[in-house]
């Protein structure tokens, strides 16, 4: 099992922009729900291996660490059902966004057609942006407030 000393000291020295390139937080945070909720877990060799990619990640050559902290987050994803707070909502906001850009582009041709002025295209298709937002939002917290009530957040 990886202590929060290890992880402390994995990312030592850093500024407050290589904490967030680094995602050093979420990688504390996982390491704890781990630990709180899973003992000794398989996990724990994919987050040694993140871990050990900090020091060629502070020079800046982030891509392997990347790639790691993503092959982590999946595994955790599918042995667990753990999620990453924040990523549902900005998930659903992109897949509401294009779902309603795309109807109202639709929309907006179909209408500026219809009365031939086609400066109405544009405009749905900026309005399908905000809708599309608002109601990845609302859909996307709501399941990150499920994903709470479970207990899957990290």
């Amino acid at each position: 099992m990886i202590s929060e000393s290890e992880v402390s000291a994995a990312y030592h020295g850093l500024n407050t922009k290589q904490h967030k390139r680094l995602k050093s937080e979420v990688v504390e945070r996982l390491r704890a729900k781990l630990a709180a909720e899973q003992g000794e877990s398989p996990l724990f060799a994919d987050l040694q291996r993140v871990l050990d990619l900090v020091e060629e990640a502070k020079t800046g050559k982030r891509k392997a660490y990347n790639e790691a902290l993503k092959i982590l987050q999946g595994n955790a994803r599918a042995s667990y059902g753990y999620i990453e707070r924040g990523s549902l909502k900005s998930q659903y906001s992109g897949l509401w966004m294009a779902y309603a850009i795309a109807f109202g582009t639709a929309f907006g041709t179909v209408f500026a057609t219809m009365i031939e002025n086609y400066a109405f295209l544009g405009s749905f298709s900026g309005a399908g942006v905000a809708i599309g937002l608002g109601l990845g939002n609302a859909y996307g917290g709501r399941k990150e407030a499920e994903a709470e009530e479970q207990n899957l957040l990290y």
